[in-house]
């Protein structure tokens, strides 16, 4: 399906390096970044949208004296080598950094990772094609209360990237994957409720399509009849999916940067108790439960498998090499780009709460009066980074007598993440990812938190 050949443009960065040192610059570095993608819509038994794109395109950064200048470009030519010589001298001279910047010296060695899957890549459109509308019908044949499938699509990606730089850093990575996502719509007594599933990974052989029709079918169905409840405090337990929704809101905290910066609360935190002894936290470069593992982050670091919250206790924070050098400490590998346009920041790669040792349903039997939350609404709007505070929509199901019961919505969930983080009282065992963003892949399992409020009815 994809024709990506890095070969002419390692040779390319190679001779920008060069003649960035006959330039003048002391060091340097170019990131290369290469992404094709194919996306197919289906609605009523036909393909309604489909988009192929590929980008790639250029960065380089480069000191001349005490002071980095950045510039990219799309380009691979010679006039593009001298453009971004050019333009990145120039932007040295204007641009004064808080904190000076370094190029990262190679490592002795770099994780293992294979996240790129030939037969994959060798699927076709009608492949492709094939499986979502087969999907649809398999969905509208579920059951008669499914009134529409109203957004099904697969999406397959591949993404290279290249580092290297003038201290000899060469570094490699090709991944590619495959996604696949249902909208369902169900309709009983003129009450209608939404439901989806999304399947991601790089085999296709291990995805069940029925399993995943009934995932999306039953995700919708099960919320029909849903009611409010009474305001007041229950025992609350976040479902997995949940859970890492309202981590991956407030992942951020976590960022060395923005401690530094007084966007997180955590400064001066380092060995001391910041949550429940049931909570270990870890940021695992290299993961085999998540969709995704980086070897080396955007600057050329090794990631690391590290643990952030151990039984409670911060014991470290997100660290590239720009916020380690403030602190004396060396990065963590988490310093990472959005693109080859943007500039470093700080990412997780795989940053998730550790899952416990007993299953979910002997916890839940543990509960007289809770309220198992699915679905958490408004993340943007309802989240205050800063200070932790949070007020969302939810939904769910009634907890009684220790049982998952009745559907419930039009309830808000409302509290502070250092607080829950303070008062989870148990962690489940069945470990939920999101697809991997911008802000790396967050994951949970479920949280048990005592005595939330809730605000409902009356």
């Amino acid at each position: 399906m994809t024709e990506i050949d890095n070969n002419k443009h390692v040779e390319f960065i190679q001779r920008l390096i060069n003649k960035s040192i006959d330039m003048g610059f002391k060091e340097s570095e170019a990131y290369f970044e290469e992404d094709y993608s194919v996306g197919i819509q289906v609605l009523h038994g036909e393909v309604s949208s489909y988009e192929s794109s590929q980008v790639n395109g250029v960065s380089f950064r480069g000191k001349i004296d005490a002071h980095m200048g950045y510039a990219h470009s799309e380009s691979f030519t010679d006039d593009a080598i001298d453009f971004l010589l050019e333009k990145a001298s120039a932007n040295s001279k204007i641009l004064e950094p808080e904190q000076p910047e370094r190029i990262a010296a190679p490592a002795h060695e770099y994780p293992e990772i294979n996240d790129y899957n030939e037969v994959l890549s060798e699927l076709n459109y009608h492949d492709f094609e094939s499986i979502v509308l087969n999907i649809e019908k398999s969905l509208l044949a579920f059951d008669a209360r499914i009134k529409g499938v109203d957004h099904l699509s697969i999406g397959y990606g591949d993404s290279s990237c290249i580092i290297m730089n003038s201290k000899g850093l060469n570094c490699r990575n090709r991944s590619n994957m495959v996604s696949i996502y249902a909208g369902v719509r169900a309709v009983n007594q003129e009450v209608t409720k939404t439901g989806f599933a999304l399947w991601v990974g790089r085999d296709l052989g291990k995805f069940d399509q029925n399993a995943f029709v009934a995932e999306a079918a039953n995700d919708c169905l099960s919320k029909l009849g849903a009611v409010s409840v009474r305001s007041g405090k229950y025992d609350v337990v976040l479902a997995p999916r949940a859970a890492t929704d309202l981590l991956s809101a407030f992942v951020g905290i976590f960022s060395a940067d923005a401690i530094q910066k007084g966007f997180s609360l955590l400064d001066g935190k380092i060995g001391k108790r910041i949550a429940s002894d049931v909570v270990t936290i870890v940021d695992e470069g290299i993961c085999s439960q998540s969709y995704i593992s980086n070897s080396f982050d955007s600057e050329g670091v090794p990631t690391q498998n590290k643990t952030i919250i151990r039984n409670g206790v911060l014991e470290s924070v997100l660290h590239n090499m720009q916020s380690a050098e403030k602190e004396g400490v060396q990065s963590t590998g988490n310093g990472f780009r959005g693109g080859y346009k943007s500039s470093l920041s700080i990412w997780p790669t795989n940053f998730f709460v550790r899952p416990g040792s007993i299953a979910d349903d002997s916890l839940i039997q543990s509960i007289e009066n809770g309220i198992y939350i699915t679905d958490l609404s408004g993340l943007h709007a309802g989240t205050n980074a800063i200070s932790g505070d949070f007020s969302l929509l939810c939904e769910g199901f009634r907890i009684e007598s220790g049982k998952i019961n009745s559907p419930v919505d039009q309830i808000t969930i409302a509290g502070n993440f250092y607080s829950v983080l303070e008062n989870i009282a148990w962690v489940g065992n069945q470990l939920h990812f999101d697809p991997p963003s911008s802000s790396g892949s967050i994951g949970s399992p479920s949280l048990m938190l005592p005595q939330m409020p809730i605000a409902g009815e009356g």
